[in-house]
């Protein structure tokens, strides 16, 4: 006799393998638990099970760097303040920063010991800070972990899909994405490591889908972190991507003109004074560089 689940004499009858099972503990298998063991739904429940816990877990996070706000988020908001003030020409000035640096420190910034207040990446990517600038100091720094962790989702949602991860394997990947510690800490410094790793990423996607020359068009807008990226469009150099090499350097060329035009020559120098200075990090004496050697107990090179 073909029979269904073991009712409530379960437990009994684990210990009394030997002995005939009782017809009253076969209990025919309902509509009910055919539905939940289908794959479909179980894979369901564990999707919203796991939500749930994620939405708990940033829900916390999100309070606690409202406690601890992002120190690397103060120099992109002050940029974009710059800019949205008509001061882009002054952008790596310092002595233009002083009544923005003021007003943050009055709303709450954190007070750094390298004074790191001081936008100093392609003034094109001041773009992205721009609608940041419109909003209170607190106000930006919230939207600003709330759009990171929208990048994080779409990092976890999207990587596995544009490199072809076999599906039996992608939640393990999504775990691993979600829970990887340096995507972490750049939202906890308010690094815009998050959408740079995505545009990366697609750009590495099309590139193998034979879509090159846009592939190397939004790989040159990963330059705002040239020192990032700068092996990439050598690989298609190596590899004769043409095409791909060629709009990388069309598209680099047009966003660092698009940088240097409003700064002028002038402003160019400061830029790469600034990036010297320990000012552009908050622990610039703890990073694996030659000026980190350089930097004495007062914080000078």
């Amino acid at each position: 006799m073909k029979v269904g689940n073991i009712g409530p004499w379960h437990w009994l009858l684990k210990w009394n393998r030997g002995a005939p099972v009782p017809e009253a503990a076969l209990v025919p298998r309902s509509t009910v638990q055919k539905s939940i063991s289908h794959p479909l739904i179980r894979k369901a429940v564990a999707t919203a099970l796991l939500t749930l816990v994620g939405l708990f877990a940033g829900y916390h996070y999100f309070l606690y760097l409202q406690k601890h706000r992002p120190r690397d988020f103060v120099p992109f908001y002050l940029g974009g303040k710059m800019a949205a003030s008509g001061h882009i020409a002054q952008i790596y000035d310092k002595r233009a920063y002083a009544p923005f640096i003021e007003q943050v420190l009055r709303e709450g910034a954190p007070p750094t010991r390298f004074g790191n207040y001081y936008f100093i990446h392609p003034s094109f990517e001041v773009l992205y800070y721009l609608p940041f600038s419109f909003l209170s100091y607190p106000t930006a720094s919230d939207l600003s972990v709330v759009v990171n962790f929208l990048w994080l989702g779409l990092l976890v949602w999207k990587l596995p899909v544009w490199f072809e991860v076999r599906t039996d394997v992608r939640p393990i990947i999504r775990i691993g994405l979600l829970c990887f510690y340096p995507f972490h800490w750049a939202i906890n410094l308010g690094q815009d490591t998050l959408p740079l790793t995505l545009l990366l990423a697609y750009a590495l996607r099309l590139a193998a889908r034979g879509r090159p020359g846009t592939a190397g068009l939004l790989m040159a807008f990963c330059c705002c972190k040239p020192h990032l990226i700068w092996a990439y469009p050598l690989v298609f150099v190596v590899q004769r991507r043409w095409r791909a090499a060629g709009t990388f350097l069309i598209g680099a060329t047009a966003l660092a003109l698009l940088s240097f035009l409003p700064v002028g020559w002038s402003g160019f120098q400061r830029w790469i004074d600034l990036v010297q200075d320990p000012s552009s990090d908050i622990l610039p004496d703890r990073m694996g560089n030659i000026r980190a050697g350089r930097i004495s107990d007062d914080g000078s090179c």
